[in-house]
């Protein structure tokens, strides 16, 4: 089944909506709003991926005659002149190489037509080296912005050539003889998550990684570490400098490289080349102290072709200082114990600390006034003499220049509900003998009415999430609805014993998010438990009906006619020992059972477990159910992923539908589970509390999501020397994971054992380990549908 849809995903379908968009006009003009809705991917002809969208417009650059270029040609040309005289004058070859845009070699496989490219070094020839006259296609990546590394040997050749002309016709086979092509599987860096463009469909899958050839070399070399290097030359931004030396090299020289990425191409290269090189990756920051540290013979410059458009263009003379911008920052703000913690580091671009005055405000007044050492500075702000609101911090910082920089942060200030609920179980009492749960893993009522409070969700990768399996349940004409069950707390708001009484409610956040508030009054909830009345899910459920359909129905109607209310007694779970966190006086007498309605659905039958694949009847000891009715309102298939929230709602959907499959999933979406199933709908249920820490994937009909397993020691014994060791591995579906396990004590390895029906037996030799406590670790192998995992266990010998 899955096959046939995967067919679906063929790219022709992409490339045919690429072709749409892009139309050469007869000046040539593309423009950028062609690109909106894309990240850094393009996708060209014959699976083949271009960079859109960065900072240098490279598309753009070379192919839209309406583009405005930034470069100024006749001070670029003065900054060579002015480098060309510089090492001259100290005898230090110099010279500067281009390696030609993706978009350039292969110009063919761009997805519209085009005329001629505007290159920049068509108007700097004499001044640089273009080396797009030995670059091929077969030198580039498909599914990366960078050549490969098996161009290498062939480039480094060309650039020696133009360094020592006379003294290089056998140069390429000796450095051929100094290096070795590994075959590899290459992850082209279009395909990351920030730069892809599409879904991921067959295509992504099909070309995220590509057959290609690393360079390792035959001879042993060493790196220098970063330690012995001067501070100011270990890094410029956040690229690291490297510093090699290979006493077998071809040329018993010293060579400065400065560059960008594409030299990480030619790094093994270029070590085969050179006794020593410094590998300098300088965002085109000149820098004359590093010259007069390094001495190199050579100093050559690898220019990425896209890069020329924002080039700096220094002057080198001697009064030339490279002016590196310092930028500010924000290691640590937090708020905690009545007091502010703040940490601030002011560098330069090669991270060396500036010196600077530091002022901090919070809501204009004035409260240090103060200075960094050698960058850093760590203070902390007593806020005992403030009251409890909402305030804004302001940090200037001013450099030695005189420049100003500030950052600013909002903050909230009030008195944390931690201490409220610190001695309680998981009944809190609110008011007018109303109950909430606390102190439970989603923490209900702090998320809500905790200001200090921090959500643990990532809202973007949420967002990304759920848009995601939306995508991939329409794309099998699948609907896909996901609805937040409103909390207790948040209904019944009214009877919080807080100050502030206003909830806050991170769903209202959310993308794709059905909040069921408005359809829920206080009447609705159980007085004794979290959950609502189950005859309150029925206007509940028929809401839902008419949302998915997108009707207005009297669905609510329908759903009484198939289901039989009457009246039963209920055992709170708030009031139960382990929840109920006060004397057991009147009170938890009176609300301990209480009377509630019951729904039954008069024609159903449930479907035996045994019909049902291992691998679906429970996750997390949560079983699964699966229920038919021959009587519908609606003749489909559900597939309802859910919490336990969901059980008052299970009659009414019983009612609503031909097939209902209740699976709780804990955010762990399964795609076998939909394969097996073949809904005509899925509905994620949740109860809004657990929106504050979801598990968020990204779904795809190619990629799978690892689950967690679960280790159990069904015996764990040291004795005789020996250390007696069986384990149970499985995972939240309960099924048995083989798997291998690598055996650590004290962190050193002992052995493997392999799980077969997810059990292991061994017996460890503790002979020649001391007397006294030690550490086993466990080290689980991911599977392919099963995360790894490391558990560690004392023993005593």
């Amino acid at each position: 089944m899955f096959k046939e849809k995967i067919n679906r995903f063929k790219m022709n379908n992409i490339n045919k909506n690429i072709r749409k968009l892009f139309n050469k006009t007869e000046n040539n003009e593309i423009c950028s709003s062609k690109f909106q809705g894309l990240k850094k991917t393009l996708q060209g002809k014959n699976n083949n991926f271009f960079l859109i969208n960065d900072s240098n417009n490279e598309i753009l650059q070379h192919y839209d005659d309406t583009f405005e270029s930034k470069i100024n040609y006749n001070k670029f040309i003065e900054s060579i002149e002015s480098k060309n005289n510089f090492f001259k004058q100290l005898n230090i070859n110099y010279k500067l190489f281009v390696i030609p845009d993706k978009s350039i070699t292969l110009r063919e496989y761009l997805p519209f037509k085009t005329n001629n490219p505007n290159r920049h070094v068509n108007h700097l020839k004499g001044y640089l080296y273009d080396l797009n006259e030995i670059i091929t296609k077969e030198d580039t990546l498909s599914n990366d912005t960078h050549i490969s590394e098996k161009a290498s040997s062939k480039i480094i050749s060309y650039i020696i050539s133009k360094i020592y002309p006379e003294d290089c016709s056998q140069f390429e086979k000796e450095l051929n003889n100094k290096i070795s092509l590994v075959p590899y599987e290459h992850e082209g860096d279009l395909f990351n998550e920030q730069n892809w463009s599409y879904n991921k469909d067959q295509s992504y899958y099909e070309n995220k990684y590509v057959k290609n050839f690393r360079v390792e070399l035959k001879d042993e070399y060493k790196e220098i570490p970063p330690k012995n290097i001067p501070e100011e030359f270990r890094y410029v931004s956040k690229r690291e400098s490297h510093y090699y030396i290979n006493k077998n090299a071809l040329l018993d020289k010293k060579a400065l490289i400065l560059h960008d990425s594409t030299t990480e191409k030619l790094t093994n290269t270029i070590i085969a080349t050179y006794k020593e090189v410094f590998f300098y990756w300088d965002h085109w920051y000149f820098n004359k102290d590093l010259i007069n540290w390094f001495k190199p013979d050579d100093v050559i410059e690898i220019r990425t072709e896209r890069f020329l458009e924002n080039a700096l263009t220094p002057i080198i003379n001697e009064n030339y200082c490279p002016d590196y911008p310092n930028h500010v920052i924000l290691e640590n703000f937090e708020v905690k114990s009545n007091q502010i913690e703040l940490k601030i580091r002011i560098e330069d671009k090669r991270k060396i600390g500036q010196e600077a005055s530091v002022k901090i405000f919070i809501d204009e007044k004035h409260m240090k006034n103060d200075s960094t050492t050698d960058g850093n500075y760590s203070t902390t702000i007593s806020l005992n003499d403030f009251e409890y609101k909402d305030y804004d911090l302001k940090i200037n910082i001013i450099d030695s220049d005189e420049k100003e920089y500030t950052i600013t942060r909002h903050f909230p200030f009030y008195e944390s509900l931690e201490p409220e609920f610190k001695e309680l179980k998981s009944c809190y009492k609110g008011k007018n003998d109303t109950f909430f749960k606390v102190n439970d893993k989603n923490n209900e009522l702090r998320q809500h009415y905790d200001r200090m409070y921090k959500n643990r969700i990532d809202i973007p990768l949420f967002n990304n999430s759920i848009s995601s399996k939306k995508i991939f349940l329409n794309e099998q004409n699948i609907e896909y609805g996901l609805f937040a069950i409103p909390d207790k707390s948040v209904v019944l708001s009214r009877h919080i014993p807080f100050n502030d009484s206003k909830a806050i409610r991170l769903i209202e956040k959310l993308d794709n998010v059905n909040d069921l508030l408005k359809l829920f009054c206080e009447e609705d909830f159980l007085k004794n438990d979290f959950y609502v009345e189950m005859k309150s899910t029925i206007k509940a459920t028929a809401y839902i009906l008419n949302k998915i359909f997108n009707e207005n129905k009297d669905y609510e109607k329908e759903i009484r006619k198939r289901v039989k209310i009457s009246e039963k007694k209920h055992n709170g779970s708030l009031f139960t020992n382990k929840a109920w966190s006060y004397e057991k006086d009147e009170l938890h007498k009176k609300y301990y059972t209480v009377i509630i309605s019951d729904v039954i659905v008069k024609n159903y039958s449930e479907v035996d477990s045994s019909e049902i694949p291992d691998e679906f009847k429970e996750f997390s000891n949560r079983k699964s159910r699966y229920f038919k009715n021959d009587n519908p309102i609606i003749n489909q298939k559900v597939l309802i992923l859910n919490d336990p929230s969901i059980n008052p709602f299970i009659p009414s959907f019983i009612a609503s539908f031909k097939e209902t499959f209740f699976y709780y999933d804990e955010w762990y979406f399964n795609k076998d589970l939909i394969e097996w199933f073949n809904p005509d709908i899925v509905l994620e249920i949740r109860e809004e509390c657990k929106f504050e820490n979801p598990i968020c994937q990204n779904v795809s009909i190619l990629e799978n999501y690892k689950v967690p397993i679960i280790v159990e020691f069904k015996e764990f014994k040291s004795e005789n020397d020996k250390l007696n060791l069986e384990i149970e591995v499985h995972d939240l579906k309960t099924l048995k994971v083989n798997t291998r396990c690598k055996l650590l004590i004290d962190n050193k390895e002992i052995s493997t054992i392999d799980t077969e029906n997810g059990l292991a037996e061994y017996k460890i030799d503790i002979t020649d380990i001391t007397n006294g406590e030690h550490v086993l670790e466990l080290l689980v192998n991911e599977t392919r549908n099963t995360k790894s995992a490391i558990i560690k266990k004392k023993f005593i010998k």
